[in-house]
């Protein structure tokens, strides 16, 4: 939700750039809802955005495609506005290539942390099961950590296909879709062990 009455959100496909999947705003004119598409994904910027968009303070919109990108395999993306126009900037494509430990297929959108960090999950990887992420900002350069790489095999979960929810201790709480020793069946809560400075998680996440 962006200001009053106004919405944005993603379509799987469609859009006017071969079906890729559109982000779209809906907003309340005299009473009546109208919706405008401010965006179609054509493949080398991501397609097919599975999760939702979230805001920054400047009217930037962020969030993930499960397809697309140089691999092919989904993108972080920024939409920023100017001069009426919405742009789409790569953030971090992932790879699908043997050696990396960095995941693939997001399906879920992302989550503020302090200081205007990313998180966010893959729902595979090519390491293990999926990971859960961070995306920094420095320099004008997006910079990725993993920070949990998930293995249903070691009982942790495994393939997540929601996003995560930080606490006031700068905690991660989510969801997996496999199971413990599984890879089906059941959906298992997950808490990574990983916190930002306990000074810097009282920061108010940016809306």
């Amino acid at each position: 939700m962006a200001g009053s009455q106004t919405f944005y959100g993603t379509t799987i496909y469609g859009g006017e750039n071969g079906g890729d999947g559109t982000v779209f705003k809906l907003f309340k004119s005299r009473g009546v809802w109208k919706e405008k598409v401010i965006y179609g994904f054509s493949g080398g910027d991501g397609y097919e955005p599975w999760g939702p968009v979230i805001r920054d303070k400047n009217g930037a919109l962020y969030g993930t495609t499960r397809s697309g990108g140089a691999w092919d395999v989904g993108v972080v993306f920024m939409l920023s506005r100017s001069a009426g126009k919405w742009t789409d900037t790569v953030l971090h494509t992932f790879p699908f290539q043997n050696g990396s430990n960095d995941g693939y297929w997001p399906t879920a959108g992302l989550t503020w942390g302090p200081s205007g960090s990313l998180y966010g999950t893959t729902s595979s990887g090519n390491a293990g099961d999926g990971t859960a992420f961070k995306l920094t900002k420095s320099g004008g350069v997006w910079t990725e950590t993993i920070l949990h790489q998930f293995s249903h095999k070691k009982g942790d979960g495994g393939f997540p296909q929601g996003g995560v929810t930080l606490d006031k201790n700068g905690a991660l709480y989510g969801t997996t879709f496999g199971a413990g020793n599984t890879i089906t069946g059941g959906v298992e809560d997950y808490s990574i062990g990983h916190r930002e400075h306990p000074r810097a998680a009282k920061q108010t996440p940016m809306p």
